[in-house]
């Protein structure tokens, strides 16, 4: 009988993946609580990225698109991690600028090409108080500064002839502010140091350097050492890492787990230290309770030279939008986080929410006199996803993730002189994306994602308009980690 090589090269694989494992066999990671502790840090980011886009709409007037763009930016993000077990926060602060050109093609012979800088202020504070049996109060907040500015150039065509050209400049500005108050149980910890210290164990083990298997005891002491050592701040960068090192050799030889501390040692040691903690890994679930106030302010101007398509008739406009939004959403979030060994994360979320909202806009418009206007809208919004991360080494990780949308909206729409109008819509989107990071270096991250989605759309209010689309997106980054 001839052997089945596929079943035999399946075998291996999974033997190989338990044999690499061989420290995870007596610890739970989900067991692992962090100290009390707090950390920071400050990464620079240069991005490069493309997307191309199909847009088939189906409404009587035919705007069919095709697109592509081309975009790169630059971010600077401050983040700030605390833990103790009474209390956990972490606050990011970041700052983007963004240049992009686009160019889209539509079917009904126009053709648009745009070029916009982009730049946003962010800040996003989560924090949970705990009290007996897990139970937690969330005070969060988030905050955000927009601002746009962005030059178009439009042709159009009959007969393959050029017919008419227009000029179009935009400059908008967005700020909004969430304050979300929950409550819940549950916590969900953070448990890369962990891993970090199984990697380590392992990495000693398969170069013959410990004497015996660590026990679960001593993995959990490991890690709970690693996160102590990786909180103490030093400046200068030199004497952190040969900090580091020294403390990580003191606790292994403490454990008396070593036979052997020669060059190999150390050189394991080093690799594993530097490497073996750079993903990010979470353990837990928990299940709240929210209600988040939103606060949004709007401020446009747009000014328009050139031939009307619509009107066939040449247009000047000169106008000015500005509105407010306020939003009041009531919801339930479910996230449960579980690792499975070292090479996999599983990760499922839940949320659903109601939002009442209401938006004032004024226009004031050249040539066409000032006016304002109402939207009040009720919404019902289910979201579920699910990620699963894969980690074959120290310095890959990809995740592919799965998102499923659905909005439920019913609005009144208030203007001037006119009666209201009542309308109702539906959004459906499926998003799916596969993420990849590769570390170059400990601090040089080489980040990728791929991302495609699937969006369906019908509105009452403009003759049952019914519509799809499909968008694709990939973005690639150099990140780098200042401390």
């Amino acid at each position: 009988m001839r052997p089945n090589y596929a079943k035999l090269l399946i075998f291996m694989a999974l033997c190989l993946s338990f044999t690499l494992n061989a420290q995870t066999d007596s610890i739970k990671l989900s067991d692992y609580k962090l100290p009390n502790l707090k950390r920071q840090g400050f990464v620079l980011g240069f991005d490069l990225n493309s997307s191309s886009l199909n847009n088939y709409n189906g409404s009587s007037f035919d705007n069919s698109q095709k697109s592509y763009a081309l975009n790169n930016r630059t971010n600077v993000s401050y983040f700030r991690f605390l833990n103790n077990e009474k209390y956990q926060a972490s606050q990011t602060f970041g700052l983007s600028n963004s240049i992009s050109y686009s160019n889209n093609d539509y079917e009904n012979n126009r053709e648009q090409k745009r070029l916009s800088n982009y730049i946003s202020v962010t800040y996003n504070s989560v924090n949970r108080i705990y009290f007996n049996n897990l139970a937690f109060i969330g005070l969060s907040a988030k905050a955000y500064i927009v601002n746009n500015r962005s030059k178009t150039e439009g042709k159009y065509y009959e007969n393959n002839e050029l017919i008419a050209e227009d000029d179009n400049l935009n400059v908008s500005g967005n700020y909004r502010t969430e304050l979300p108050i929950a409550f819940g149980k549950g916590r969900i910890e953070r448990v890369e140091d962990a891993h970090h210290a199984i990697y380590i164990l392992d990495e000693l083990g398969h170069n013959n350097r410990l004497k015996r298997k660590a026990t679960k005891t001593e993995i959990i002491e490991l890690a709970k050492n690693i996160s102590e050592i990786k909180n103490e701040r030093v400046l200068d960068s030199r004497l952190k890492y040969i900090y580091e090192l020294n403390q990580i050799d003191s606790v292994l030889n403490a454990m008396d787990l070593l036979n052997n501390e020669d060059i190999t040692y150390f050189a394991v040691l080093n690799d594993m230290w530097a490497i073996g903690g750079r993903f990010e890994r979470k353990a837990g679930s928990l299940f709240e309770i929210y209600y988040k106030p939103i606060i949004s302010y709007d401020l446009s101007s747009n000014s328009f030279n050139g031939k009307n398509y619509l009107f066939d008739a040449d247009t000047e406009t000169d106008n000015t939008q500005h509105g407010s939004n306020f939003i009041n959403t009531i919801g339930l979030l479910f996230v449960y986080e579980k690792p499975i060994r070292q090479k996999f994360q599983s990760t499922f979320g839940a949320d659903l929410n109601y939002y009442y909202g209401i938006k004032k806009e004024n226009y004031e418009q050249l040539n066409a006199g000032d006016r304002e206007n109402t939207t009040k809208n009720n919404s019902v919004v289910a979201n579920i996803n699910y990620r699963f991360g894969i980690y074959p080494n120290t310095r890959t990780h990809f995740e592919i993730s799965n998102y499923l949308i659905a909005e439920n909206t019913w609005a009144t729409y208030i203007g001037n002189n006119m009666d209201d109008i009542k309308y109702k819509s539906f959004v459906g989107s499926l998003f799916t994306a596969l993420t990849a990071n590769y570390y170059f270096s400990p601090k040089l991250r080489f980040y990728a994602r791929y991302s495609l989605s699937f969006n369906y759309f019908n509105n009452s209010l403009n003759n049952d308009l019914i519509g799809a689309s499909n968008n694709n997106h990939l973005n690639m980054s150099i990140v780098y980690s200042v401390f």
